[in-house]
């Protein structure tokens, strides 16, 4: 009876070790998994970040320099890193493309940034688990109405919103809440009688010379000084110029030619008539490709430049604009800007 006892015993002890033994291998399978599974999230996080980035900065080249979409993604994308080494296609196991959806007419285009990486696990790999592939997808555009243009983006020429430029000389043109997108539209800045337009400069004092030093960077005729033209909300005060040394600099070679050849620019919209030497709040923001350049061969000055209403993507910040259901917030609502955002 005895032996039949401690038999047992040992049968149950034996058994108890089993499952001790189980049971650590479980926690550690459970902790090694754990573990992999928080380092892919942080790997995918990384991931996600560098296509981001490159979705970003690709899609701001959309309008202003199309051929730079594509280079520039990819190049910004692999200037970030994950797991610990670049996101390029230059790094082993990753995967980097780009794809451009070009605007069309008044559609302001995409830019995808696609990232694929292998990623080998730090505990799985003991238990015949040796990794995982992460995928991840950025895709930017605009979105939204644009509250804040971000700096060094603006021309600095104010239009507008509901002048009417007419004179005896036969000038009747519609004003801007007339319009929409893809319209053709002239900004006249030659006579107060039939100005529609102004130079301004923002918020500094009126000045020659800061007028044509942001025309001179707005056209990339000058070197770029970050915060030389500042961000610009709907609401701001900015201050209004004659700016006939604008007008007599955007005739000048090589100005006008840039003027001519430039991609689209961004211009601050307000309302009633364009004053000289005082301010306006802001409205909104329209974008204006130059199509044709009007200068006064007497004066030697720029009296009205032709363009089309477009839509070009800028960087800046989205918000609710302040509509009052009028023709004008209408018109605003219908013409303002996007800004650059990732969409997915």
């Amino acid at each position: 009876m005895k032996f039949l006892k401690l038999n047992r015993l040992s049968k149950k002890g034996a058994m108890g070790s089993l499952l001790l033994l189980l049971g650590v291998f479980v926690s550690l399978l459970v902790g090694a998994l754990a573990v992999d599974f928080m380092h892919m999230l942080a790997v995918k996080e990384e991931l996600q970040n560098a296509t981001d980035a490159g979705a970003l900065a690709g899609a701001r080249e959309l309008w202003f320099h199309l051929e730079n979409a594509h280079p520039y993604a990819l190049q910004v994308t692999a200037q970030n890193r994950a797991d610990g080494k670049f996101v390029s296609n230059d790094s082993e196991g990753t995967k980097v493309e780009c794809i451009v959806k070009e605007p069309q007419g008044n559609a302001p285009g995409e830019v995808q940034v696609e990232a694929t990486m292998k990623v080998r696990h730090i505990l799985a790999p003991l238990f015949l688990r040796g990794g995982d592939e992460l995928k991840v997808v950025s895709v930017a555009g605009t979105s939204g109405q644009l509250w804040l243009l971000n700096v060094n983006q603006a021309f600095p020429v104010a239009v507008s919103i509901d002048a009417v430029p007419s004179d005896k000389s036969g000038i009747n043109a519609k004003p801007l809440s007339a319009c929409s997108l893809g319209d053709e539209f002239t900004i006249y800045l030659g006579s107060q009688k039939v100005k529609n337009g102004c130079f301004t400069t923002f918020d500094s004092p009126p000045s020659a010379h800061y007028i044509n030093e942001a025309i001179g960077q707005a056209l990339e005729l000058r070197e770029i000084i970050p915060g030389f033209v500042p961000a610009i909300q709907i609401g701001q005060q900015i201050n209004l110029d004659n700016g006939i040394s604008g007008q007599k600099k955007l005739a000048d070679s090589p100005f006008l030619t840039a003027l001519q050849n430039k991609g689209p620019f961004v211009l601050p919209v307000i309302e009633g008539d364009p004053a000289m030497n005082q301010s306006r709040p802001v409205v909104g923001f329209i974008g204006f490709k130059v199509l044709s350049v009007d200068v006064n061969g007497k004066s030697g000055a720029v009296e009205s430049i032709r363009g089309q209403l477009v839509k070009p993507q800028v960087a800046g910040e989205s918000g609710p604009l302040p509509l009052t259901g009028t023709p004008v917030s209408e018109a605003i609502a219908r013409l303002n800007l996007g800004p650059i955002k990732l969409i997915r």
